[in-house]
């Protein structure tokens, strides 16, 4: 009777090791700052979220931009924000945030703030204001007799009067120069921009209420799988163990049974490591292809990165959890293998 509940209980360690470990394989990749910050430092999420922030700076860009008419144009304001939206800073946003949005979600108060620092930015202005003019410049035409004429047509008839370059015209040193004075004019506009904004800030109330209520139930959900896995754990031992009493028997057949037990649960463990990336596989292609058709080009990307990188630290976990295991009982079968036989303690029947 003894060797059968040892066998049940065996079946359920085994059983239940293997959802421990993806429980708690599942709450260390989900809930740590780490697996995030391997996905933004990727090339392909980096690329494609500054691209998105690009656009929406050009955007901006072109709005403030369209007082200039034709002298400005889409292609000028897709090259400043390329200019002012570098990887590195994107990256170094986006690290930022996710201190404070885990921070808060292990307990900090009070409410994160998720601030964007403009401070770099502003201190690229009065350089990229320089290169534009001075390219803008040099794509004019030299003034000659028929430019002339042009203008004065143009002036005439009060339409827009083409602009030409002087020939010999020194670009550089006009742009440079005290009487343009450009940086001055561009670092005074600058002074009313912050150095930094608070991107909840800047949100309506409903909206900032939305999401620190969804961070308040994510952290309530943390808090209360980590609760329900601590007992899955410690109940796990207390069967680990009662196996031991169960099957009281010399060192060496104890230990057989403790080893094989560990080997078939990381065994149990590793398989689910495989199924890990089938699922992976089922789950992509779901996301990847919604009811209205493929996400747009320009998520897929950031999208697959992230998929990536999660399921690469849950299997990275699931496999040093199912390894240990199987390679502590193989060690323990093996250690009992080098013991000398003995007779049974009590009867284990």
């Amino acid at each position: 009777m003894r060797k059968f509940l040892a066998g049940v209980l065996a079946l359920v360690f085994v059983v239940g090791f293997a959802l421990d470990a993806i429980g708690w394989g599942a709450l260390q990749t989900l809930f740590s700052p780490n697996t995030y910050i391997t996905i933004i430092r990727r090339p392909e999420f980096v690329g494609a979220a500054a691209e998105l922030a690009r656009d929406q700076v050009a955007a901006q860009v072109m709005e403030q931009g369209a007082a200039l008419g034709s002298l400005f144009t889409a292609d000028d304001a897709d090259w400043v924000a390329k200019q002012l939206v570098s990887d590195p800073w994107l990256t170094a946003q986006m690290e930022q945030w996710l201190g404070v949005l885990f921070d808060y979600l292990k307990g900090a108060e009070p409410q994160p703030e998720l601030i964007l620092s403009l401070a770099e930015l502003k201190h690229k202005v009065p350089d990229i204001a320089e290169t534009l003019l001075a390219d803008k410049l040099r794509r004019l035409p030299l003034c000659t007799m028929e430019k002339v004429a042009e203008a004065l047509v143009a002036l005439l008839n009060g339409s827009e009067i083409p602009l030409c370059l002087p020939p010999n015209f020194d670009v550089d040193g006009f742009v440079r120069s005290d009487t343009l004075n450009l940086r001055a004019h561009v670092a005074a506009a600058m002074r009313s921009v912050p150095d930094s904004v608070d991107i909840l800030a800047l949100a309506d109330e409903a909206d900032r209420a939305s999401v620190i209520a969804g961070l308040n139930a994510i952290r309530q959900a943390q808090r209360q799988a980590r609760d329900y896995l601590t007992v899955l754990s410690a109940a796990l031992v207390g069967v680990f163990l009662l196996i031991g009493l169960l099957r009281w028997t010399p060192t060496r057949a104890l230990l057989q049974w403790w080893g094989w037990t560990l080997v078939l649960s990381g065994g149990l463990a590793l398989t689910a490591f495989g199924l890990l990336f089938v699922v992976r596989g089922v789950v992509w292609a779901w996301v990847a292809t919604s009811p209205n058709g493929a996400l747009p080009a320009n998520l897929l990307p950031m999208v697959q990165a992230a998929f990536d990188g999660v399921f690469s630290a849950m299997g990275g976990w699931m496999l040093f959890v199912g390894g240990a295991a199987a390679l502590a009982g193989l060690a323990l079968a093996a250690l009992s293998l080098a013991m000398p036989r003995g007779e049974p303690i009590a009867d284990s029947r």
